[in-house]
């Protein structure tokens, strides 16, 4: 799901989403204003919900939306067929491959990175080396894209 965001939004979400980091340290991570950081992951947030509410047609043809501001990036990389407007079959066979081959890995660094973030959350220093174990995660890094 987090492919319907782009790079920024992507990180902003891991970051604040999942990993629980404060705006002051999400944006001290990336080098943005507490408050484009806070306005990233608003909007992060409002597209996966927007994405996941059912009305994607690339996910379900018989859903309505065929949204081509947001199928013009996936089209530029070569995700989606601009024809139909449907993930292409190289893209699809590389997340199967993907979560065939990473999906645990990629779980198990999720997870104990999360971990340390959460051991030391009730001060929410900027603790750059567990960001920047995050954001510099060879596995994470191929798993959710961030490149």
């Amino acid at each position: 799901m987090l492919i319907c965001l782009d790079r920024e939004q992507r990180i902003a979400f891991i970051l604040g989403a999942m990993f629980g980091l404060s705006h002051l340290v999400g944006a001290d991570a990336l080098g943005i204003t507490p408050e484009n950081f806070r306005i990233r992951l608003h909007r992060a947030r409002n597209e996966l919900r927007g994405w996941m509410s059912g009305r994607c047609g690339l996910v379900n043809a018989a859903h309505p939306c065929r949204c081509h501001k947001k199928t013009r990036g996936f089209v530029e990389r070569g995700l989606v067929d601009p024809a139909r407007l449907v993930f292409t079959r190289e893209h699809r066979e590389r997340v199967d491959e993907l979560i065939r081959r990473d999906a645990d890995e990629a779980m198990q660094t999720f997870d104990d990175l999360h971990e340390r973030v959460f051991r030391a959350h009730p001060l929410q220093a900027s603790d750059s080396r567990v960001v920047d174990e995050i954001l510099g995660d060879e596995t994470l890094n191929r798993f959710f894209d961030l490149s």
